[in-house]
């Protein structure tokens, strides 16, 4: 019994072992291809190496603060803000983990080294092709949830709970390490599928808050056509908070808007790539391209702090500032009410 366990243990070893081996082959083949444009567009890879470092910082720094505001204040544990956590732990991994390695592997190629090109290559598109990925998944999730919120109004927080935005998270973890490992799979099949991805989470994310701008108008347009009965006027108002509605959807939109100008670019390439193949031009839109995709990870806590007043509160509070705050504002409105 032991024996013929051994025997299909190393059955599977060798296996595994000859897979990986003709795997890493091909793609390490089609990875140190790319080392013959470093020395044309050397200003290029020290420019995106440069721009990376100063995100990778800024992604580091501000996402571990929003993870760990939305973590510490107990009222922020609502399905919404914890998509929004989730689209910063993967924000988190790119700018600690994608980004220094999409540095070291455009240093590397600048030296010729093929071995430690192939390595880092490996480790770099399987890595970002999760976080960076997953990222995209998560903001085309939380469109989908303001259009829930907008639509479902009072039903919305029966019908979207914790348990099912965890089993949500779980799903969109899931695909986008299966859209990752692809990449070591098979790195055409990898690219196909980035563009059909893309296209569709640009798609159904404008259907979202087309919908939802649809929405609001249409209910204010109610609102000013009960103008004259305030009653009514007072009871559509709270049951639906046209205000509040507009304030979240108008900061959703911001990060909708910057995930356009940082996908979109990274779409046309992947269409060029496809038509044209990969030559000096094509790979330096790779790396512009590429390097807009993981600075996403960098804006993305910017504009939480920016436009999130219950999540910019809750970073003061984390950093002693909150209580500060409230005594300064109260302290002026006692010296204004004195004048």
């Amino acid at each position: 019994m032991r024996s013929s366990y051994k025997c299909s243990e190393n059955l599977v070893r060798r296996l595994y072992f000859l897979i990986y081996t003709k795997m890493s082959t091909k793609l390490c083949a089609q990875i140190t291809r790319w080392i013959s444009f470093a020395v044309e567009l050397q200003s290029t890879y020290i420019a995106v190496s440069v721009i990376n470092g100063l995100c990778s910082f800024v992604a580091t720094v501000g996402n571990v603060i929003i993870i760990l505001a939305i973590i510490k204040n107990s009222s922020l544990y609502t399905p919404s803000y914890a998509l929004l956590c989730n689209l910063a732990v993967s924000d988190l991994g790119v700018g600690l983990i994608s980004q220094p390695l999409f540095i070291a592997l455009r240093i590397v190629e600048a030296r010729g080294d093929k071995y430690l090109s192939c390595k880092l290559g490996i480790a770099y598109f399987s890595t970002a092709g999760c976080l960076a990925w997953l990222s995209l998944l998560t903001i085309t999730a939380i469109s989908f949830d303001r259009f829930l919120a907008v639509h479902l109004t009072t039903s919305y927080r029966s019908v979207v709970t914790l348990p099912r935005i965890k089993v949500t998270v779980t799903l969109l973890w899931l695909a986008a390490i299966v859209v990752g490992m692809t990449y070591v799979l098979d790195i055409s099949v990898y690219f196909v599928l980035i563009m059909i991805i893309i296209s569709v989470c640009l798609l159904f994310t404008t259907v979202n808050y087309l919908a939802i701008a649809q929405k609001l108008y249409g209910h204010s347009s109610q609102i000013r056509s009960h103008g004259k009965d305030a009653r009514d006027k007072r009871r559509m108002r709270k049951s639906f908070n046209i205000g509040q509605y507009k304030k979240t959807v108008k900061s959703m939109l911001y990060i909708y808007s910057v995930f356009l100008l940082c996908y979109l670019p990274y779409l046309c390439f992947t269409v060029a790539l496809k038509s044209i193949g990969r030559t000096s031009s094509v790979h330096g839109a790779y790396l512009i391209t590429a390097s807009f995709v993981l600075g996403n990870s960098a804006v993305n806590p910017c504009l939480y702090f920016w436009r999130i007043r219950e999540l910019r509160q809750a970073v003061q509070q984390l950093f002693g500032l909150g209580q500060l705050s409230i005594r300064d504002v109260t302290s002026a409105s006692t010296s204004e009410s004195k004048v």
